[in-house]
């Protein structure tokens, strides 16, 4: 015998609803707001007898400002864009998008498929013809906020940058660690210290790469071998010698994220900021060397 379910007009008519939630940063309280928003639709979207729950896409600690960098959000748009997804929930704008013609194309590539967007804190929808006006000047003004901010961090860099404080974040230093504001070397030490004195030697960074694997020396991220490029990041760094360069590049612009060589910048050497690794002598011979061969190197360009 064969049964089949019968499905109901109502259960036909259901829409099919998601939410988006994100947090630039992972400071505690922006993830206990994060937690709200995921609670908070979820209950919504449930408590609605015409809508049926899709899914809460999620990003966290990614800024609003670059779309392609936020895979919740990507996952969210494909699934809207295949037809998974009625309405979408979003908290504001800004938690949508900070860029302000992404938002828009975002906006106008979901309308023509038919996904109503809702931002609850403006009150608007993007379905209603009436409401493209106020969107685009909130999402405008979503990306000014991401521009003031971004001004002020740079402006907080560069004082500091001038009173010769820059800490190192989430930029690690094989070899060192930052101790109550301070570098200090570490138990890595030793891995900077041989390709200094070898290439001071006249040995080359291919010699000096198998004497690094030989004796079990390993990157600060990756498991593989060193690469000629982080030798060569090695031994022009002056943090080896103990001194420091503040602002080595111009600031990243706030939308790309990339430095803006643009822009006027001011960069800051202060020598014997902390203790070196190396010797100053080490550090002159090395530096020597490399002005050498970058010399021979150019002869020869030339010459052709």
């Amino acid at each position: 015998m064969k049964v089949t379910r019968i499905v109901h007009e109502f259960e036909k008519c259901k829409k099919k609803v998601a939410a988006y939630a994100r947090v630039s940063t992972l400071h505690e309280e922006q993830v206990e707001s994060f937690d709200t928003q995921v609670e908070y639709f979820r209950k919504l979207i449930e408590s609605k007898a015409d809508w049926e729950l899709v899914g809460i896409y999620e990003d966290k600690g990614i800024s609003g400002l670059n779309a392609e960098k936020r895979n919740g959000f990507q996952r969210m748009i494909d699934d809207a864009m295949d037809g998974k997804i009625d309405i979408i929930l979003v908290k504001s704008i800004s938690r949508f998008a900070r860029n302000s013609q992404e938002a828009q194309i975002y906006v106008h590539q979901l309308k023509e498929n038919h996904v109503e967007i809702w931002f609850e804190r403006e009150g608007i929808s993007s379905l209603n013809p009436q409401s493209e006006i106020i969107f685009n000047f909130m999402s405008a003004i979503a990306q000014e906020e991401s521009k003031s901010i971004s001004e002020n961090v740079k402006w907080t860099y560069q004082r500091l940058a001038e009173q010769g404080i820059r800490h190192l974040g989430n930029n690690h230093v094989l070899g060192y660690e930052e101790i109550n504001g301070k570098l200090v070397p570490n138990q890595d030490a030793w891995i900077p210290k041989l390709i200094f004195e070898e290439y001071a030697a006249g040995i080359s960074s291919k010699e000096i790469i198998q004497h690094l694997d030989q004796h079990g020396a390993k990157r600060m991220r990756k498991k593989d071998s060193f690469k000629y490029s982080t030798i060569n990041y090695i031994l022009r760094n002056e943090i080896y010698v103990g001194d420091r360069k503040i602002q080595k590049k111009p600031p990243v612009d706030y939308l790309t994220k990339k430095p803006d060589y643009t822009k006027p910048y001011n960069s800051f050497y202060i020598r014997n900021d902390h203790e070196g690794i190396i010797s100053r002598e080490i550090w002159d011979k090395v530096q020597d060397r490399i002005k050498s061969r970058a010399s021979k190197y150019n002869t020869k360009k030339k010459q052709k």
